[in-house]
């Protein structure tokens, strides 16, 4: 019996499978699972072809945090916490655009 070898891609072959994994929103243990591909491939091509995988869109979270010491805050102000850890006061009267972009910028990510 002879050993089973796995068709070898083109460049163009490789771009598509890319394609169909991002757009799949599947991790690509999965997807390749579901192809019946080894997910190094996958990894192997990205890099060869300069490609990093897109990180799906993720809808806002928001977490309730409880302290044991609870600080006062200024009636005129806003203590925001944010999943990192880290919180930020703003004014009440801040814009909520101007607030999302600032804790997109503290976050690394979106909010």
């Amino acid at each position: 019996m002879g050993k089973k070898t796995a068709k070898r891609w083109t460049e163009a072959d490789a771009e598509k499978v890319l394609s169909d994994a991002e757009n799949s929103g599947l991790e690509d243990r999965q997807f390749a699972k579901q192809r019946g591909l080894d997910p190094q491939r996958l990894w192997w091509w990205r890099k060869r072809l300069g490609r990093g995988r897109s990180q799906p869109e993720q809808a806002p979270a928001f977490v309730e945090v409880h302290t044991t010491a609870p600080q006062p805050v200024p009636a005129q102000m806003l203590e925001v916490w944010l999943a990192n850890g880290r919180s930020v006061m703003v004014p009440a009267s801040i814009d909520t655009a101007r607030l999302a972009k600032l804790l997109e910028a503290i976050e690394g990510s979106g909010c």
